[in-house]
Formats: structure tokens, C-alpha cells, sequence
């Protein structure tokens, strides 16, 4: 009787994994990140497959930020749910200790040249450790790819798709089910939670796979969750990745038109019709002020440009204050500390901020902005860029750069897809939960066996 049951929910996992989903749109808490773990002890044959889902939506349940302390999944389950996402990613993959080494070792250089040639007082040890932890993290999961035993037919690129329609479409139903309770107000999906980034992986992995008219439910998903976060950075980064994929339809369809001389109506009307669609949509977004601040900063950037023009570093000054200084505190750094950074867990002075009361914003700690000194950034590029320099930002890219997928795609194409899969990670950096997430992602889905290619559906 028992395998009975074991066999119905082996048949019914990802219905059931749904239902986990589903209840927590309705009733969140910090424990249900456990419910797809358990789920695991009631399957009767387990496979990589069922596994990385039940893991993968385990850390996806877990309440890292909000509005509400009360929902935030204590820091012990948390680990633990990481902690076997982690050694379970490590004993299906492979490192490649060859870019591991170098990848240390010029990092290290950089580092030395850092503390040669610059002098810079701003530093804290919590800061640098939690940074060596993000660096590790990078170069120990991003340069892996998986075993030989573990690549099956499958394509786990499909996993990761599916994950993302499941993940998504919850998360929306969850933001309305509170707000049309007046449970919440707007934003509640706070951009504190790197983990709402994860719908990008899919969206782009959708788009490079399956083409962009295949990709329209994914894209229309990944629109209103990126919308309702509330992350301004994530849904830049949202429209950004719809733009690549544009290009590399227009790149794609040229190609097919010089070798075929022949023009695709359906396609060259859909293309046509996209660019038009997005002129008008932005034109609105231009025109209309919206309660959620991801949309509402178009509204912020058309009034900057009537007022001054076209002046990009006024816009981003309106936009966001906070992280336009501190992008130009690095900028204007000086060229040692633009290359090389100041050393690990540096920070910035804001003492030129503190002119208003910004306690009020969040932007900053009171004990930061008590002492003056910043070391908790907004942007990869700040975070990283004044502690490592730019040589390092671009050593931590190298991953993604050396990423391949398991489908098949032209070398162009690759290319536009890494760059996307870039901007996944600039919005899921910022936490131990987001790196995790995403790194382990990108190393399950790392291809580097040729005789296992899938070929990918044209």
C-alpha cells in the first residue's frame, strides 16, 4: 500500500510540487522552503531530475526580505536548505581547476597591486569576508559543468524553464490574492529578496531555445514579477534582456534572408510588430505616473529630459541618488582604484549626502550613516568595482562568458545569451541566497560534452 502511494506521487511530483507553490501564494511562512525536501522522502525512484526541482524550489520558498520580519525562514532552516543545494550541485558537476587556479591567482595579483598602490582608510572586515564568500562562490560553482553520469537526455534547461513558469506564476497570484485582500500595498514583493532575479534565468534561457514568439508567456511572467518586486534594477535589467533578444532575432533573421532570399511573412510582420508594440508601451510609461516605482521611473526619466535635455547622469541622478554617487565616487576614484579597486570590504565616503536626513530612506544603516562611511553599495559594478577594480569584476564574468548550454545555438547567438544571462546576475548578486542560486543554476546547465548536444527546436 505503501509503494502504491510512493508510485501515484512519483507520477503526480510535479503537481504536488505545484500545490507546495500554490499554498504558499495564500499562506506564506519561513518553514514551507522544507515541504519540496520532504516531498523527496516520498518519492518512490528518485533522479537529478526530481531532485535539483525539489532543491531548486526549496531555496526559490525561502523569505530572505519583506515588509513583514515574522515571514523570514530562520537563519538555520535557511542554511540547510542552501547548505544541501550546495553539495548536491558539487556531486553532480565537475570543476575545471585549470580556470579555477588562474582565475585565483590573478585575482590575488590584482589585490596585491590594490594595497601597492592605493591608501584607502574606508575598510571592514564583515564587509570583506562576505565578499571572499561571493568570490568563492564565483569561482568555485561558476567554472563547473556536469558529470558524465548525470548527463542524460534530458535537457535541464527545460527544468529550469518549467521552474520558472511554476515560481512565477504563483508569485503573482500570491501579490494578488494579498492586495485585493488589502493583506498589502503596493510593493510588497520587496526588492530585498535577490531571489525574485531567478525568473530572468528562465525567461532567457526561453528565448534562445525556443524563440521569442515562444517565448511571449515567459515574457509577459517575468514582466509583472520583475514589475511587482520592486527592484528598479531588476526590471532594467528585464527590459534590457528583451532588447538583446531582439537583436539576435533581427541578427538571425538577416542571415536566414541572405542565404535564402526569401523573407518569412509571419516573422517579418511579428518583428515589425514588436518594436512598434514597445514604442507605444514606453511612450505611455513616459506619459503616466505609476504606484509601482519600477514603472514609475519612466515617468522620473521623461520629466528629467524635458527639464534638462537629454543628460543621462542628470536622469540617473533623479532616478536613484544614492546609487549615482556612488557610482561616481568610484568613477572618479582614480585610475589605480577604477583597475584594481581598494581591497577587499572597502567602502565610500557619504558624508556629502548627509546634507538632508536620508535616515528615513533606507538607502544606508544608521551606523553608516553615523560614521559616515558606506560599505553595504547598491550596484555590482559599486560593490565589487571599489573593492576589486575592474579587472576583478571582469575575472568574476568569466563563467558566464565561458558558459555553453546543453541546446544547440550559434556562436552569435551564445553570445547574446551570456551577455543576458549577465544581467541575471546583476540582479541576484547582492545575497548568499542569490549567488547560490544562480551559480549552481549556470553549473548544472553548463554543457561541455559534445556527444551529448540536444538539438534545440528550431
Amino acid at each position: 500500500m505503501i509503494s502504491d502511494l510512493k508510485n501515484k506521487i512519483s507520477r503526480n511530483y510535479y503537481i504536488l510540487l505545484s500545490s507546495i507553490f500554490f499554498i504558499n501564494a495564500f499562506m506564506r511562512n519561513g518553514f514551507i522552503c522544507l515541504a519540496p525536501i520532504l516531498l523527496l522522502f516520498l518519492i518512490k525512484e528518485l533522479n537529478s531530475k526530481i531532485i535539483l526541482s525539489s532543491l531548486i524550489s526549496s531555496v526559490l520558498l525561502l523569505e530572505v526580505g519583506g515588509s513583514d520580519a515574522v515571514l523570514i525562514t530562520p537563519g538555520i532552516i535557511r542554511y540547510f536548505c542552501l547548505f544541501i543545494f550546495l553539495i548536491y550541485v558539487l556531486n553532480i558537476t565537475k570543476g575545471d581547476f585549470i580556470k579555477q587556479i588562474i582565475t585565483v591567482t590573478l585575482l590575488l595579483t590584482s589585490q596585491i597591486l590594490s594595497i601597492t598602490l592605493t591608501n584607502n582608510p574606508y575598510r571592514s572586515l564583515s564587509e570583506g569576508m562576505t565578499m571572499i564568500i561571493y568570490l568563492s562562490i564565483v569561482i568555485n560553482i561558476g567554472f563547473r559543468s556536469r558529470k558524465s553520469k548525470f548527463n542524460t537526455n534530458t535537457d535541464l534547461t527545460d527544468l529550469i524553464i518549467n521552474l520558472g513558469y511554476i515560481y512565477g506564476i504563483f508569485l503573482i497570484i500570491g501579490y494578488l490574492y494579498l492586495f485585493l485582500s488589502n493583506s498589502i500595498e503596493f510593493n510588497f514583493l520587496s526588492n530585498l529578496s535577490s531571489l525574485k532575479g531567478f525568473i530572468l534565468i528562465p525567461l532567457s534561457l526561453h528565448l534562445y531555445k525556443n524563440g521569442l514568439f515562444k517565448s511571449i508567456p515567459i515574457i509577459l511572467i517575468s514582466f509583472f514579477v520583475s514589475a511587482f518586486t520592486g527592484g528598479r534594477t531588476q526590471f532594467f535589467m528585464f527590459l534590457l534582456i528583451i532588447i538583446i533578444s531582439l537583436i539576435n532575432n533581427f541578427l538571425r533573421e538577416t542571415i536566414k534572408f541572405l542565404h535564402v532570399k526569401k523573407i518569412n511573412f509571419l516573422n517579418f510582420s511579428f518583428f515589425l510588430g514588436i518594436p512598434i508594440f514597445i514604442s507605444i508601451t514606453l511612450r505611455k510609461l513616459f506619459l503616466s505616473e505609476f504606484a509601482f516605482k519600477t514603472i514609475g521611473v519612466f515617468n522620473t526619466v521623461y520629466k528629467a529630459f524635458i527639464s534638462n535635455g537629454i543628460d543621462i547622469n542628470f536622469a540617473y541622478m533623479v532616478i536613484d541618488p544614492f546609487r549615482f554617487y556612488e557610482t561616481r565616487e568610484w568613477v572618479n576614484s582614480g585610475l589605480n582604484t577604477l583597475l584594481f579597486g581598494n581591497g577587499f570590504g572597502s567602502g565610500i565616503n557619504i558624508n556629502d549626502l548627509l546634507f538632508v536626513d536620508i535616515r528615513s530612506m533606507g538607502a544606508y544603516s544608521i551606523t553608516e550613516i553615523n560614521e559616515g562611511i558606506a560599505f553595504k553599495l547598491h550596484d555590482l559594478w559599486t560593490w565589487y568595482g571599489i573593492s576589486i577594480g575592474l579587472i576583478g569584476i571582469t575575472l568574476i564574468t568569466l563563467p558566464i562568458i565561458f558558459f555553453k548550454p546543453f541546446f544547440k545555438i550559434k556562436k552569435y547567438e551564445s553570445n547574446f545569451l551570456n551577455l543576458s544571462l549577465l544581467l541575471c546576475y546583476v540582479s541576484m548578486w547582492y545575497s548568499l541566497s542569490g549567488n547560490l542560486l544562480f551559480w549552481g543554476t549556470l553549473a548544472i546547465l553548463n554543457y561541455k560534452e559534445d556527444k551529448l548536444i540536444l538539438n534545440a527546436k528550431k
